[in-house]
């Protein structure tokens, strides 16, 4: 990893989950833990620039948020919910987004750019709500 990449991970880890995470608590009254692998997007530094957009990190928090839009879905959040595990996968065979055992996992080609686009927050909520 490289200086630059170096730069953007803590630019992310300081600002981009921060504010993802605080989106999240003012829905769901608790803040979610992240665990991100962020070696898998070092080796891929087209991953870190759209990460931090609205295609990236920001479509989990507009999921949970969608999921914490009445009382029953904010009860069931924290009942149930303890982590959101993402990686960067380098091809899309590789994607996937599932929610077991309190755990959302985020697989995702975030490096091809196009197929950011395809990653989104009504995926991840009726993944999370069918775990739920």
């Amino acid at each position: 990893m490289g200086l630059a990449e170096k730069r953007r991970v803590k630019e992310h880890q300081d600002e981009t989950i921060p504010a993802v995470q605080r989106q999240i608590a003012e829905s769901a009254g608790f803040t979610v833990p992240f665990e991100i692998d962020w070696d898998s997007f070092t080796n891929d530094p087209q991953s870190l620039e759209w990460v931090g957009t609205t295609s990236g990190m920001y479509v989990i928090a507009d999921a949970l948020q969608a999921v914490c839009a009445d009382d029953m879905g904010k009860q069931a959040l924290k009942e149930n919910f303890k982590t959101v595990a993402v990686k960067n996968v380098l091809q899309k065979s590789d994607e996937k987004i599932e929610f077991a055992d309190g755990v959302l996992t985020v697989h995702w080609a975030w490096g091809k750019g196009d197929d950011a686009f395809n990653f989104s927050s009504t995926r991840v909520r009726e993944t999370v709500e069918a775990g739920l």
